[in-house]
């Protein structure tokens, strides 16, 4: 007579295997014997467990062979993660076979993770953390590690229940403020914003206390430095409150700044989110740095070019939709682009509506001071933001290539710089635009025309294929988004600070 585990052990890898026979045959663009050795791969993992669970009639010696079963999937995972990680920090791109084998072995982790006890799991999960250290005879080691792992937990799940509770407030301000403009009402907007304020202030003292004894911890640092710049947004919001009776509270300018801002919290909790995954799983693992994580983000972009919908599946986090041509959003840029390159993936391009995968790559801070990344004359240099000089968009229809311009290429690399061999040679030809200097960029085979107002010779400059939109982010999320145009960033080369390249390949994706 067959168990109730045996049921349920051969049940969740059936679906898992016809599942993931579909989803391989979703990749068209896998070759095929590539896409035949992981399917065969796949199909034996699904045989081995369904005659296992057919074959043992003792559930207790079942549940210990899943748990056996259980063990070898995570090494495996492990292995196959690790080989990924260096190709991808070493060439930018990783074996089909490596990543979709991996998958393989992590959705059959997932199937089979709900039959074990919880605490098995975790006792499991501490034991396979750091072979070269428990395979020392160290009990005392093996208790310490233990400990590590049950505190780390309890304070991914404050952090993430503060998090939350902080997003519901930010929410809830948010529909009120809207609500108000929409109805024409009125309603005090000092009080409400004040609250939130006061609600930020909470949390910083209660994410201090979590974090008092775990100052060395990735997280930590992550949070510090988000910390930091949630007090600015504080201290912002404080100041919109300080209205006079000449100058009453406008409702709809606070709703839009409240949603910026709410924006800018949901693309923050999602990194965060990621940082504590990361740490959770490699918590012991110097090399692995969580401030490498990248965030992948889907924007859908409107016709008209008037809204920029960012889009996140992440647990609990909605869309947020930021208004293009907002009056401070040029004012608000060099802060902006604080520090991060972004990588852009063309998805879909139909008229003048494209939608886009972004990927947001945060950098180190140096003595406090932010740096963005440019390749020139074969060397990286870190760029201090404070000396970027001039911030100029036209519209790729405005421009016309002269002949024997330079092109230049986007590199696709985890950071995505620029090379720029020598001097601009492009110029405007528009109605709409006075003569100017410009470069094409090609990105995935499509040329962006890159426009710099009135510079005769440009010597270094970051260039990114993104432009006119900007918003508020956490420091290491700073960033700027293209709907239309494109953007170059000018800097005065004298300013540019040799870096080690090393310094700024991640370790981990």
């Amino acid at each position: 007579m067959t168990s109730p585990l045996a049921e349920q052990v051969t049940s969740a890898v059936q679906t898992f295997g016809a599942e993931t026979s579909e989803q391989l045959a979703g990749h068209p663009d896998v070759a095929a014997d590539v896409l035949a050795q992981v399917s065969e791969y796949m199909a034996r993992k699904v045989a081995d467990v369904i005659l296992v669970a057919r074959t043992l009639d003792d559930e207790q010696e079942l549940a210990r062979t899943v748990a056996y079963i259980w063990c070898e999937l995570k090494c495996e995972w492990v292995r196959y993660n690790q080989v990924m990680q260096y190709q991808l920090a070493n060439t930018g791109e990783a074996d089909p076979a490596i990543w979709l084998k991996g998958s393989v072995a992590s959705g059959l982790l997932a199937a089979l993770e709900p039959l074990l006890p919880p605490a098995q799991l975790e006792a499991l999960d501490v034991m396979l953390s750091d072979p070269l250290q428990i395979a020392r005879p160290d009990d005392a080691l093996l208790g310490d590690l233990r400990q590590q792992h049950l505190k780390n937990g309890k304070l991914v799940g404050t952090i993430s229940a503060e998090i939350n509770s902080l997003f519901r407030a930010v929410l809830d301000v948010q529909d009120r403020l809207l609500q108000a403009s929409r109805a024409g009402g009125e309603m005090d907007s000092l009080a409400l914003l004040q609250g939130l304020v006061d609600r930020f202030d909470t949390s910083f003292a209660t994410l201090r206390t979590s974090l008092r004894h775990d100052n060395r911890t990735p997280f930590a640092a992550m949070w510090r430095i988000l910390q930091g710049d949630l007090q600015h947004q504080a201290q912002t919001l404080a100041l919109r409150c300080q209205f006079t009776d000449a100058s009453p509270p406008d409702a709809a300018i606070d709703a839009q700044h409240v949603e910026s801002l709410l924006g800018c919290w949901f693309a923050a909790g999602r990194f965060l989110m990621l940082g504590l995954t990361a740490e959770t799983t490699v918590q012991r693992r110097e090399r692995d740095k969580s401030l490498h994580q990248h965030v992948d983000v889907r924007c859908t972009v409107a016709p008209d070019c008037g809204t920029l919908s960012f889009h996140d599946d992440g647990p609990g986090l909605a869309p947020a939709a930021f208004q293009a041509g907002q009056a401070e959003a040029w004012d608000r840029l060099i802060e902006v682009c604080n520090a991060v390159c972004v990588t852009v993936d063309y998805v879909q391009v139909d008229g003048e509506s494209a939608t886009l995968t972004l990927r947001w790559a945060p950098f180190r801070y140096e003595q406090a001071e932010a740096l963005m990344i440019v390749r020139h004359g074969g060397a990286l240099y870190g760029l201090p933001v404070a000396q970027i000089s001039r911030v100029v968009a036209v519209e790729p229809g405005a421009l016309r290539q002269v002949a024997g311009s330079p092109l230049f290429h986007w590199q696709q690399h985890a950071y995505g710089w620029i090379e720029l061999p020598r001097p601009l040679a492009l110029t405007v030809d528009s109605e709409i635009a006075a003569p100017s200097h410009a470069a094409l960029l090609e990105v995935d085979g499509e040329r962006l025309a890159i426009g710099i107002d009135g510079v005769e010779q440009l010597h270094a400059a970051i260039v990114q294929p993104v432009t006119t939109m900007a918003f508020d982010m956490p420091p290491y999320l700073r960033g700027v988004v293209r709907y239309s145009g494109a953007l170059c960033l000018v800097v005065d080369p004298g300013q540019l600070r040799a870096i080690r390249a090393e310094d700024h390949v991640p370790t981990a994706l």
